[in-house]
Formats: structure tokens, sequence, C-alpha cells
């Protein structure tokens, strides 16, 4: 059996029209993410779970592009994160 995710660097997230649509989602994702036999690379919870909140408000609805500069730039920070986990990898 084939392993794809052993070591693998990872980042859920997720976007939902409500206040917290996704987090229980994630929070099961990390579990699952981490257990035996998958052993992912996670990106450490406590601040650095991405929950895009209320997307109607964030999104445009013409163009599906995300528009709120806050969360472009939570989302920023995100990526960063993310790229320093991949780089300790190598």
């Amino acid at each position: 059996m084939e392993r794809v995710f052993l070591g693998k660097a990872v980042m859920p997230l997720g976007v939902s029209t409500g206040m917290l649509g996704t987090i229980r989602a994630q929070l099961h994702l990390r579990e699952i993410l981490s257990a035996p036999g998958v052993q992912a690379k996670i990106l450490s919870p406590g601040g650095n779970e991405v929950l895009v909140n209320f997307a109607a408000q964030k999104f445009d609805e013409n163009t599906g592009k995300l528009v709120d500069d806050t969360t472009l730039s939570f989302l920023d920070d995100k990526v960063e994160k993310f790229i320093e986990l991949i780089m300790s990898g190598r």
C-alpha cells in the first residue's frame, strides 16, 4: 500500500458562508492527516488555521475573486508559513 501523504506538507483550509463553517471539518481532517499510516506534515494549529468565513462578503460575486484586503493579508501570512514548512523538510 502506497502512503502518498507520508512526510508531505499539507495546509488544510476552508471557505464558508457562515462564521465557523469548516472548523470542525478541518479539525477532523488534521486528525486523519496526522494518523499513523498517513503522517502528513501539517501546518501546525494555533493561529495557522485557515478559515475564510462570510464568503459572500469577501468574494466578488461576478468574478469569484477574493477581494477582502484583510483576508488577503491573512492568507499571504499563512502561505508564507506553509512555504517555510515545506522548505524545512528539504
